[in-house]
């Protein structure tokens, strides 16, 4: 009893396969159950109980009946009770298709009532049951009671509830009294027979119909006197209305298109639903800027745009099906702004003098840039791109800072000339920060006092005589300047 086993227990099983022959041969296969779940909801048949007739001329492998259960969520699991299993007809377990597997000789040999089990992705747990109630349709049961075997009727979905879709006994021959019933294809209980005071037997409409959700109808009608009796099978079939407004699944939507795009330009493609299958939407728009394709709901721009001048544009989207039933959504269009302008610096270069020892985070000065670009791409950041190892740009102010403190290693190689002050030169550079923006740079100008500076740590990669040598060379280049 697996509703007495934990949900998510494993159970490991060795299952072993041996002949009988000299010397015995064996086979091993591991087998791993898990219980994941009990059925929480089980589906339910559409009826209590069926009654199939069985034609004396069906061939083996007609399907006699339909027990198909519509579900949306998991597979459905379709099987004879262990009382019913026989060798003359079976149930597909995925179709729910009740199927003749041997040709009948005898007709006491057929069970009299089958029952149907049904189960959600074949859990064990809840499920639904359904009992088959068979018929055997011999030459010598059969007396004619309709005229006709096969009756073809159409239907509005919006037939009102009450309406006689079919009279019976205009097609009965009325020689005989006989009883009748809905055998088969009566989904949901959507139509009865009524005995009306003429005793006229029809078929009336139960329940509303809906073209979305079934649009055929395959009825059996079973007609009995003692052990004789006749069929008779209507197809009906439901006609689609207009009777479902088309809509927007987003009602509210936002799109954009970049600055200076070409007129044509895609933006969007409109989608209204209608679960009216047979029904045409058209699209329009209130808009000067925009065009709609009226069948295919294309949206393109008709002129360029500019970010620095326009930012966005509202306007209404409308559908409209075959009977003119409309539906709207809001839709505002964002100019996507573009990098159009270099930023520009205000000079060239900048040059400031070094002539005493200065702290780290020492703001020495600031440069700074313009961009006539509006929005993000109007956004300047600043990056230094050589003596990153001693100064530094603050990227949003332009700011220019001790990062480290100064020393021999800014100057350049050439010391042996005597001089107070040594030019030291710098790159920044002004963007968006963005990968493809368009860029500009200054130069930096570092007039710096020699003397202040101490020596340069010597690089730990050298050793031996080259390092002192190093050394005393600068050391002595010093004593000549001071």
């Amino acid at each position: 009893n697996t509703s007495e086993i934990k949900k998510g227990t494993e159970i490991h099983l060795v299952v072993t396969a041996e002949d009988y022959g000299e010397p015995k041969q064996k086979s091993f296969v591991s087998v791993r159950l898990q219980n994941l779940q009990h059925s929480e909801t089980s589906p339910q048949f559409q009826q209590e109980r069926f009654e199939v007739i069985i034609d004396s001329g069906a061939k083996i492998g007609t399907k006699l009946a339909n027990l198909e259960v519509q579900q949306s969520a998991g597979n459905l699991f379709y099987s004879l009770d262990s009382d019913s299993e026989n060798p003359y007809v079976a149930v597909d377990s995925s179709s729910g298709a009740l199927i003749l597997k041997t040709k009948i000789i005898d007709s006491s040999d057929i069970p009299k009532t089958l029952g149907v089990i049904l189960r959600k992705d074949n859990r064990l747990g809840d499920e639904s049951k359904t009992s088959i109630i068979l018929n055997y349709d011999s030459d010598d049961d059969l007396f004619p009671i309709f005229e006709r075997k096969y009756f073809d009727v159409k239907l509005s979905e919006n037939t009102a509830v009450g309406s006689v879709i079919f009279s019976l006994n205009k097609q009965a021959l009325k020689t005989t009294k006989y009883d009748l019933k809905i055998a088969s294809g009566n989904s949901n209980s959507t139509f009865e027979l009524s005995n009306s005071n003429s005793r006229e037997n029809a078929i009336i409409l139960k329940k509303p119909l809906d073209y979305e959700t079934k649009n055929e109808y395959k009825l059996l009608l079973y007609g009995s006197h003692g052990k004789a009796f006749d069929t008779m099978k209507i197809v009906v079939t439901i006609i689609d209305e207009n009777d479902n407004s088309p809509f927007f699944p987003v009602s509210q939507q936002i799109h954009s298109v970049k600055e200076n795009a070409s007129p044509g330009t895609p933006v969007f493609t409109a989608y209204a639903k209608d679960l009216d299958d047979m029904d045409t939407i058209r699209y329009s728009i209130t808009s000067e800027e925009f065009s709609i394709g009226e069948t295919n709901g294309r949206v393109v721009s008709k002129r360029k745009f500019d970010y620095e001048i326009e930012r966005e544009f509202s306007f209404v989207l409308t559908a409209t099906d075959t009977s003119g039933a409309p539906a709207s959504a809001e839709v505002i269009v964002k100019i996507e702004s573009q990098d159009e302008y270099p930023p520009s610096f205000e000079r060239p270069s900048y040059k400031y003098t070094i002539d005493r020892e200065l702290p780290v985070g020492h703001i020495i000065g600031r440069v700074h840039a313009i961009d006539e670009d509006a929005g993000p791409d109007g956004k300047i950041t600043y990056t230094m791109t050589s003596g990153a190892e001693y100064f530094k740009v603050n990227s949003e102010t332009g700011e220019i800072f001790i990062m480290r403190s100064l020393d021999t290693g800014i100057l350049s190689n050439d010391l042996l000339h005597d001089k107070l002050f040594q030019e030291v030169t710098f790159v920044v550079q002004a963007s968006t920060g963005k990968p493809d923006s368009l860029k500009s740079s200054s130069l930096i100008i570092f007039d710096v006092k020699t003397d202040i500076l101490p020596l340069a740590p010597l690089p730990s990669t050298q050793s031996g005589m080259a390092a002192w040598g190093q050394a005393l060379i600068i050391a002595l280049v010093f004593i000549i300047l001071i």
